[in-house]
């Protein structure tokens, strides 16, 4: 696919810049860390695999997008969020959104489920923006449709630093070409199974 070949050059290009510059331990402990952070999904390929079917939500965003959440961590629990509630699980789910959608924050299949349905959403109220629709699920999806509102094109620009970072990792990921690729052979035997 051509946003595989565009993200493999991307990448080949950050580690040739990295290798000019002679910072080639800091790109091997990057691609060491990627390589064991990205381990963390292997319980959940067929979970993400089957909410991504379900929702039609790209399987390969979803596990990026829980690699930025929690780095696959099942238990991972930030205090720090701009309403004051804890966001909780593997896809961080604060706990007004996780009883809208029904997710048990202590169950990483339930909070995949309930990422991808509230994805969905997001991507329906956005017209299929996976940009709006994941800063929609770090920012609000108030925050965003204001910003929208009130910046046009240039919303991104007036979003926190915090939600323009989650959203170009993601969108840029490694981990969305490798996880997108693990979780798509996956698909592809599962459906041969079927």
């Amino acid at each position: 696919r051509y946003q595989d070949q565009v993200e493999i050059m991307s990448r080949e290009k950050i580690i040739a810049r990295e290798i000019r510059h002679g910072d080639l331990t800091s790109t091997v402990e990057r691609l060491k860390t990627e390589q064991v952070s990205q381990k963390a999904l292997v319980p959940y390929i067929e979970t993400i695999t089957k909410a991504s079917r379900e929702t039609g939500v790209d399987a390969g965003i979803l596990a990026a997008q829980i690699m930025a959440e929690s780095n696959g961590n099942p238990t991972a629990r930030n205090d720090k969020t701009s309403t004051g509630q804890p966001s909780l699980g593997i896809s961080q789910f604060q706990p007004a959104t996780a009883k809208q959608y029904g997710v048990d924050v202590n169950d990483p299949h339930s909070s995949i489920s309930g990422q991808a349905r509230y994805m969905k959403d997001l991507l329906n109220q956005f017209g299929g923006d996976y940009a709006k629709a994941l800063a929609a699920y770090n920012w609000g999806p108030s925050r965003v449709e204001k910003a929208v509102e009130k910046y046009g094109t240039d919303w991104m620009s007036k979003a926190p630093t915090e939600t323009q970072a989650y959203v170009k990792k993601i969108l840029s990921s490694s981990a969305n070409g490798v996880a997108g690729a693990k979780i798509a052979n996956a698909t592809a035997e599962m459906l041969r199974a079927e």
